[in-house]
């Protein structure tokens, strides 16, 4: 075994009459081989637990002459470190202590599989209820051969936590904060390198000069449940410059507020770069809120390295300087039920993109290949009526002169970045079962069995801050309603395309016209008119194609 058994916690006084037994089956053991094997392996665990313990420190009032007990606390880490043993815990009262090093086990076994929690003794140091001890800067950092850690830190407060070549290193309820008051020069947070199964739940990471996260040629590692905020830089940053990044999830997280102290910074939300070959493999980003990013909100980009068999599923992005979403260098990427404000782009060196379920307020670019397109919806595409759809159906999306519109119509209160979905707005219900949505929405609510556009679910009850009442078979939850209020939206969704398209066809038959009365020469009149005759069919067929699904919807709902 290459790390530390998982042992119970039996005390010693257990162990001593256990061993008691022990003596008196002696003539047993001899006689019996298989009951000595037995017995010894029960005896060595036994031992084993007998020594998981509970440990104090208190850098103000212990001192490591003390036997480490809660009346008697230890004062110095060192003095903890040269005792504990895997499985046991150490808490902390207030104060400063010095840094920790990672025990000197070799990790033998490939450290890039997955382990289960349940198997490894933890070393746990953890704050005393209603203390927070400071650390100054945490180096978990071996080079040349990986090595087992197994620290669990609850409840610390630090300025920077670095993990280099380490396996299993999980970090709850911490707050880790840059040095001094000048975000110039607050370094700190946390940097992740050729490491994995590495956790970070419920924490703070804030007031840090350069990134907030960093992750470099990782595997299993989780970000969740966090705040990342006032962040001079990237507020997560992941590399592939040592080899691949595999299996991390950023869930859950609220990224906020950039700090630009350097106007030559580039900061962004969630920074993915591929390079020298290697490759981010199943990541998923799903359920964060960004907002107030000084560049963009997620980017994926790379030079010989690319985004491989990614989900982005559920999350709000809004209120970003530069664009909301910059996806380049993807390959099989899933980008479902998100709400996304701002510039977004998917670009031509993307391949095999499943884009649906979507809200997206404002520009939205799926690169041609064969070059952009731009037209009066502020969008470039293959196809006028490719904005509506996206890749795949069901994106919901308002061109940009309906923007205004849009928030009132779809949230409960856009103003109070409240975006969560009004009662009976076109988004909900809007998409169909297949493709299928991801299961539940940011808030773990469970979609329906149509579900809404969008990172939310609205669920039936009618949002804070929105006008009116349910009717009142509603309240019921008859089914009536709920078949009235499908052909309803149909029924809206049907008129707003049909105005759409007199509204377009209407523009080109006017550029017909004034083509025709221009002066150039005839063949070159005759040349564009075809054309733009020519773009009129192939819309129109568009949209007949898309009137007649709608219709078949409907028949199917209406009873």
């Amino acid at each position: 075994m290459a790390f530390p058994v998982k042992t119970g916690g039996l005390t010693a006084d257990a162990v001593t009459m256990l061993l008691a037994l022990g003596m008196v089956l002696k003539d047993d053991v001899m006689r019996s081989k298989g009951l000595r094997v037995t017995l010894t392996i029960m005896f060595f665990s036994l031992t084993a637990a007998a020594f998981s313990q509970t440990w104090y420190l208190d850098a103000s009032k212990g001192k490591d002459s003390n036997p480490g007990t809660s009346s008697a606390p230890w004062k110095t880490v060192a003095k903890a470190q040269s005792v504990v043993e895997p499985g046991d815990k150490i808490i902390l009262s207030n104060g400063s202590y010095d840094s920790l090093t990672p025990p000197n086990v070799i990790y033998a076994d490939d450290p890039y599989v997955s382990l289960d929690d349940t198997d490894i003794d933890w070393i746990v140091w953890e704050a005393k209820p209603g203390h927070k001890p400071v650390f100054d800067s945490l180096y978990f950092e071996k080079s040349g051969n990986k090595y087992f850690l197994g620290y669990r830190l609850k409840g610390l407060k630090l300025t920077e936590i670095t993990a280099k070549n380490m396996v299993a290193l999980n970090v709850e309820n911490c707050e880790i904060v840059g040095w001094g008051n000048d975000i110039a020069t607050a370094h700190g947070g946390l940097q992740i390198s050729e490491s994995s199964n590495i956790t970070v739940k419920n924490s703070e990471i804030h007031f840090i000069k350069e990134n907030g996260v960093s992750i470099s040629g990782s595997a299993y590692v989780t970000i969740e449940n966090c705040d990342i905020y006032d962040i001079g830089s990237d507020h997560f940053t992941l590399r592939t410059e040592y080899r691949d990044c595999e299996n991390i999830r950023i869930v859950g997280n609220i990224i906020r507020d950039t700090m630009q102290w350097n106007l030559s910074a580039h900061p962004d939300g969630i920074q993915f770069y591929a390079s020298s070959g290697n490759d981010f493999k199943n990541c998923l980003i799903a359920g964060n809120k960004i907002y107030n990013m000084a560049v963009q909100g997620i980017f994926t980009s790379g030079i010989d390295g690319r985004f491989l068999d990614g989900v982005i599923e559920n999350n709000l992005i809004y209120n970003c300087g530069n664009s909301s979403l910059n996806m380049a260098n993807t390959n099989n990427l899933i980008f479902r039920n998100n709400t996304v404000f701002g510039y977004s782009a998917f670009s031509s060196s993307s391949t095999n993109l499943s884009v649906y379920n979507n809200i997206f307020y404002g520009s939205y670019i799926l690169r041609d290949p064969h070059g952009p397109k731009y037209n009066d919806y502020n969008i470039y595409s293959q196809d006028y009526t490719d904005w509506l759809d996206g890749t795949e159906p069901h994106s919901y999306m308002y061109p940009k002169s309906q923007l205004s519109a849009m928030l009132s119509q779809l949230f409960t209160n856009a103003a109070a970045n409240d975006y969560s979905l009004r009662y009976n707005c076109l988004a909900v219900d809007f998409c169909p079962l297949t493709p299928a949505g991801a299961s539940n929405d940011m808030l773990g609510k469970t979609r329906s069995r149509y579900p809404d556009a969008g990172c939310y679910e609205y669920n039936g009850s009618i949002p804070s801050g929105n006008d009116g009442e349910l009717p009142a078979e509603d309240n019921q939850d008859s089914i009536d309603a709920k078949t009235q209020r499908q052909i309803d939206k149909i029924n809206q969704l049907i008129n707003r395309m049909e105005n759409r398209y007199q509204t377009i066809v209407d523009k080109l038959n006017s550029k017909i016209d004034s083509i025709a009365g221009s002066s150039m020469p005839d063949d070159r009149k005759t040349k564009l008119i075809e054309r733009m005759e020519s773009r009129i069919q192939r819309f129109e067929n568009s949209y007949n194609a898309k009137i007649e699904k709608l219709e078949d919807k409907l028949s199917d709902v209406t009873p």
